[in-house]
């Protein structure tokens, strides 16, 4: 796994490139930056929301649950949310 640099990039830029990662299938680099971009900010939803993604396809859907729920305590009035 490649160590990852939290110094250069916001937390946006992070979760951009995990969704980069994700769009060009690797999910282990999704999982990292996406994981990065929460490091540098837990309150962003998005990031919560790729994860429980890659969760729910790697057959883990406690855990995408998980991450599910923690999105929705950052935006609780989320249509989009609600209705996964």
């Amino acid at each position: 796994m490649t160590r990852l640099d939290l110094s250069n990039k916001t937390a946006e830029q992070w979760f951009d490139e995990g969704n980069e990662h994700q769009r060009i299938g690797n999910l282990s680099g999704a999982l990292d930056a996406y994981r990065t971009s929460l490091k540098v900010n837990p309150a962003a939803a998005g990031p919560w929301l790729g994860l429980a993604d890659i969760l729910d396809k790697n057959q883990q859907p406690a855990d995408a649950l998980a991450c599910l729920q923690q999105a929705v305590t950052i935006l609780p009035n989320s249509v989009e949310l609600l209705t996964r």
